[in-house]
């Protein structure tokens, strides 16, 4: 079974549909590469100050997701 938590799916879907990669996304957020990759395959938590920083650039519909998946 997939252990992969659910705000991490989120987040590598949303990287899907506007078509940025991991390196894109740590460019935009202006977080570290690693920490990116650890977040979007489930390989570590993702913090509430790095939250705030990834909904910024997404939409209002993906904003909302994340968030939810985050909160469960």
């Amino acid at each position: 079974m997939d252990q992969t938590p659910k705000a991490a799916k989120v987040l590598a879907g949303a990287l899907q549909m506007h078509g940025w990669t991991q390196t894109d996304l740590a460019r935009i957020t202006d977080l570290a590469i690693p920490t990116v990759s650890h977040h979007i395959n489930g390989l570590r938590a993702i913090r509430d100050d790095h939250l705030a920083v990834y909904i910024v650039p997404l939409d209002n519909a993906e904003k909302v997701m994340l968030l939810s998946a985050w909160l469960q």
